[in-house]
């Protein structure tokens, strides 16, 4: 019984070191990197698991594709995981980068959703993300100031009180999102967007499938208009969109 008890006193002591040290953490980014086929670098690791982890500049790098984060900021709250729920505190980053280093041999594929249940329940508490960039073979893609609040995943079922991000062209946010990430995917969420050029913008609801969106949007602009339809996006190669944009300035 001693040597039980003795044991699982080392054991707690060097949980305690692995998640409250800086030491603790780059053991476990250097376990993590030497299990995985691709490269892990970090530089200027700062905190703990247990506090929240600040690194400079993290990259990640394997044959078909090379990630990257700047500034990035990652806090868990621990205590809930004896409950099956991971609570992502912050997660944040002034510039994440994503490259595509595979060129695409295969023709473009209907886009399909299939989301296997995680066998615990994830909690976000906030997203913050500067700049994503997007690099493929010919094409960048940069997206700005992209924030989330409040999500919940468990099992398929996923709800977020509020996300929001913005282009060069115009900038959207989502409220109430509750989506079944099985099936066809049905999803229920409040959207509004303006241009970022002239005072076009809009809001209202979609609901429906991913397969068969439906939509209704109040446009403020120079010409007031209400637009109504659906959108069709799974197993579809390209969305196709069959909408009735009523003009009140004409009527």
């Amino acid at each position: 019984a001693a040597g039980i008890l003795l044991t699982i006193v080392f054991i707690f002591i060097g949980t305690l070191l692995i998640l409250r040290t800086v030491s603790g953490t780059e053991w476990v980014i250097a376990q993590a990197d030497a299990s995985i086929p691709g490269t892990i670098e970090t530089e200027n690791l700062e905190g703990s698991l247990w506090a929240g982890v600040q690194i400079g500049e993290f990259r990640y790098r394997d044959e078909a594709r090379e990630f990257s984060a700047s500034s990035l900021v990652v806090e868990i709250d621990w205590s809930p995981l004896l409950r099956r729920t991971l609570v992502l505190k912050e997660l944040s980053a002034s510039v994440v980068t994503f490259r595509n280093l595979q060129p695409s041999a295969t023709p473009r594929q209907p886009f399909e959703l299939a989301v296997s249940p995680l066998p615990l329940d994830v909690s976000i508490d906030r997203v913050r993300l500067g700049q994503l960039v997007l690099l493929g073979e010919d094409a960048q893609t940069e997206i700005n100031r992209i924030s989330l609040d409040n999500g919940q995943l468990s099992g398929t079922r996923l709800s977020i009180a509020r996300a929001a991000a913005a282009t060069d062209v115009f900038e959207a946010s989502v409220t109430a999102l509750d989506a079944d990430l099985d099936g066809e995917i049905p999803l229920n969420v409040a959207v509004n967007w303006s241009l970022a050029s002239g005072d076009w913008s809009g809001e209202g609801n979609f609901q429906g499938t991913l397969a068969e969106l439906g939509f209704n949007q109040s446009v403020s602009g120079d010409y007031p208009a209400t637009a109504t339809g659906t959108i069709y996006v799974l197993h579809r190669v390209d969305p196709a969109v069959n909408a009735e944009v009523s003009w009140q300035q004409w009527q």
